[in-house]
């Protein structure tokens, strides 16, 4: 869609110009200063209605452009909503410990297994996830090695970059970049596999060059791991179940909209999973259906030997 931009009367063009790119620069910095700590989001919002009141933007194209983005909105919520359901349930924390462990007292190796985490997530959860929610679990994991936090930290910075390519539902902004015209898994694969590969080798390789120094060395090893919670794998298998399968839809609006109506249902999904989740039910989400697994855990069923094999 193209916003059309209305001068006032006996107002030149590119007067108009300028005091746009004003009002963008000066939303930019207030975001960026939050005087008065106001929230980010406020500072966007004053800066489209100055555009509206002096008729730099019509009113209807505003509410278009809106409306434009309903799903994009719809569809980050619900990530932010599994990544939260996600770090509630220590799915963040497992992992980034689980690295820890898996690294055997080398910095170097935990610094690729943090780096291979922060890819994954970024991937199924959005770059959002990955600076927001991985990031604190980093920091914690990290910080009882007794190894420098920093480098670590940076990798959560770049890699929410690096990664974002990996799938359409990776970066938010790919969402209001393509709008209708995102193309099907299969051609997005074959366009972007193989820059995200480079883009994730080469920032790999600078961070790991630039931090060469402080990651010699061994670690602290911690003990308490532990395994992960029964609705912490819950949630992980309904994140990556349903992800897949709204990443894979094809065509238009309708898919746009049917996408962010998994996710949103995903959402509701994984509350229901982690509020009736037991053990043995945990074992039998492998095979079973969501709506297979949420009913017998509210009846406290266990499947029976046929099912198993099945």
């Amino acid at each position: 869609m193209r916003l059309r931009f209305l001068p006032p009367a006996n107002v030149s063009l590119a007067f108009s110009s300028s005091v746009i790119w004003i009002i963008a620069a000066l939303t930019v910095l207030a975001i960026l200063i939050r005087p008065k700590n106001w929230p980010e989001a406020v500072w966007p919002v004053i800066g489209a209605t100055l555009l509206v009141v002096f008729r730099l933007l019509g009113p209807g194209d505003a509410f278009a452009a809106v409306r434009q983005g309903t799903s994009v909105y719809l569809f980050l919520a619900g990530m932010m909503l599994l990544a939260e359901l996600a770090r509630r349930q220590g799915l963040f924390a497992y992992l980034a410990s689980h690295a820890v462990d898996a690294a055997k007292g080398s910095r170097a190796r935990l610094f690729l297994l943090v780096y291979l985490v922060g890819v994954v997530v970024t991937a199924l959860l959005s770059n959002d996830a990955t600076a927001v929610v991985l990031t604190p679990a980093v920091y914690a994991a990290v910080k009882k090695t007794g190894a420098p936090v920093l480098p670590y930290l940076l990798i959560c910075a770049f890699v929410a970059n690096a990664a974002s390519f990996v799938l359409p539902i990776s970066n938010p902004a790919n969402l209001v970049i393509f709008g209708r015209q995102m193309p099907p898994l299969p051609e997005w694969m074959k366009t972007f596999t193989l820059p995200s590969i480079l883009a994730i080798a080469t920032t790999y390789l600078l961070l790991r060059l630039l931090h060469r120094n402080p990651l010699r060395g061994g670690i602290d090893r911690d003990p308490s791991s532990g395994a992960l919670s029964c609705s912490g794998q819950a949630v992980g298998f309904e994140q990556s179940r349903t992800v897949l399968k709204a990443t894979t839809t094809k065509g238009g609006r309708r898919t746009e909209r049917g996408g962010t109506y998994k996710l949103l249902r995903s959402v509701v999904g994984c509350a229901e999973a982690t509020n009736c989740c037991s053990v043995n039910m945990c074992n039998a989400a492998a095979f079973s259906s969501h709506h297979q697994y949420v009913q017998r855990c509210r009846l406290q069923q266990l499947p029976s030997k046929e099912e198993r094999k099945q």
